[in-house]
């Protein structure tokens, strides 16, 4: 509830005072570089919405260039095998293209 409170806030800010608010949910991203992902249910969800490192600085450079973007709510992982989330707002919206993959 609160995530979303703070995405309408942005969008608030947008109409109210012209600014651009682009939010960003973010997948999983771990401290090493590829993860080693548990073999169990968990480890599915986290290998789903992984976001490798170099994925997450190609998703907040498109964010940051999305120039004609003034508003826009995109989720961010890679290009994992299985997904749950839609990334055709980071796609369309933001230009975003991942180029990594979880097995």
């Amino acid at each position: 509830l609160s995530k979303a409170f703070g995405e309408l806030c942005g969008r608030l800010y947008v109409e109210q005072h012209g600014v651009r608010v682009i939010c960003l949910r973010i997948g999983y991203v771990a401290r090493h570089d590829p993860p080693r992902f548990p073999d169990n249910p968990h480890g599915d969800r986290m290998r789903a919405i992984w976001l490798s490192h170099r994925d997450c600085a190609r998703l907040f450079a498109a964010a940051v260039d999305a120039d004609d973007v003034d508003w826009a709510v995109a989720y961010g992982t890679s290009d994992n095998a299985r997904q749950v989330w839609d990334l055709s707002s980071a796609r369309e919206l933001l230009g975003y293209r991942p180029q990594d993959r979880a097995g």
